[in-house]
């Protein structure tokens, strides 16, 4: 007998499987990142299909079998992609792909899902400053996995980095610094890699 977990998250990817099965790829808030299997989620008579969309929040109900972490249920909680402009979106896919190519191993890293959850509120209150939001993300990012130093940037107030919410006075000094930040940023990706 399987024992049933129940968490939240982020869907962040998936791939086809076999001839109706997907892998996906799940932020969640009490495991970190997980990849977890969905069988015949792909036939028209699955009902899982339908919340388990890229972006969307989730409550997924899972079981550890030999073949590892499988999908048996859950239910959508909020449809991020729903009203949100193509570039935020886009933000979003990136530091998606960031958290996985960091996170080798299911972890429970909870600040991470924390973080997506501050880049989605923070996207929405400073739609115009899509940019900056994204470096903050991937700053905060690359930090919780220690290639990040904040020092490096003395001009920047460090608490900027453990914030929920970005004030308008955050984004301009954030901005001030974009190049270099964005090269520094690029600079700890490619450390991350090797």
């Amino acid at each position: 007998m399987y024992e049933i977990d129940s968490t939240r998250g982020y869907v962040l990817g998936y791939y086809n499987q076999g001839e109706a099965d997907r892998r996906y790829r799940i932020l969640t808030d009490t495991a970190g990142l997980v990849y977890a299997r969905a069988t015949s989620v792909r036939k028209e008579s699955s009902k899982l299909k339908y919340f388990l969309q890229k972006l969307n929040l989730v409550e997924i109900e899972t079981v550890d079998s030999r073949r590892g972490m499988q999908i048996t249920g859950g239910r959508l909680l909020e449809s991020v992609a729903q009203g949100r402009s193509a570039i935020a979106l886009g933000v979003l896919d990136r530091v998606g792909v960031l958290v996985a190519r960091l996170s080798q191993h299911p972890e429970p890293e909870s600040d991470l899902f924390t973080i997506y959850q501050q880049l989605i509120h923070n996207l929405d209150t400073h739609p115009t400053q899509v940019h900056i939001v994204e470096l903050w993300a991937q700053s905060r990012v690359l930090h919780a996995f220690g290639y990040f130093d904040i020092s490096v940037f003395p001009d920047i107030n460090p608490g900027i980095f453990t914030k929920a919410l970005l004030e308008p006075a955050d984004i301009e000094q954030l901005g001030a610094l974009d190049k270099e930040l964005s090269r520094y940023i690029s600079q700890s990706i490619d450390q991350s890699m090797l």
